[in-house]
């Protein structure tokens, strides 16, 4: 998978432009690894000479450097037939995913592992009952949920 960002992205203060040499070095090792925890991905920043996140002393910027890391692993997306999807994803530590951190992983590396698979598929079936639950709010007609679900179906199976 390579990056679909076409802008760079500038959140807290830091732009991270796509071809920018730090950030196409960062992303090689994390998709290298096949996925990291932002705490991870900021050592390997600060062990490679701090270009990604702001630099300071103290814990409360530690905890800030670890939060840019994740606003970092979160921004990047990926068209895969033609579909735009997260480059990286959070995958929580329980007995669902087996793992004992919560890290980011590559969708090839969830892909290729059946109990995350079957968690990321989980969590998408969540998400949308969630989202489906929200439009019992609007009292749709018969025909508006049937409009809704054709969409749904569409997306599923084009």
């Amino acid at each position: 998978m390579s990056s679909a960002v076409s802008a760079p992205v500038e959140i807290g203060g830091r732009t991270w432009a796509p071809d920018a040499l730090p950030v196409r070095r960062a992303l090689a090792w994390i998709n290298k690894r096949g996925g990291c925890t932002a705490e991870e991905l900021e050592a390997w920043d600060r062990q490679h000479g701090g270009r990604l996140f702001e630099t300071d002393a103290g814990k409360g910027l530690h905890e800030w450097r670890v939060q840019q890391a994740r606003l970092f692993l979160n921004s990047f997306r990926s068209v895969v037939n033609g579909m735009r999807i997260r480059l990286y994803k959070n995958v929580p530590a329980n007995e669902e995913t087996g793992l004992v951190e919560r890290r980011y992983y590559t969708g090839e590396e969830i892909s290729r592992t059946m109990r995350l698979r079957t968690w990321a598929v989980n969590d998408i079936v969540r998400r949308m009952k969630g989202l489906a639950s929200e439009l019992k709010f609007y009292k749709l007609s018969d025909v508006e949920r049937e409009n809704i679900l054709a969409q749904v179906r569409a997306e599923m199976f084009e």
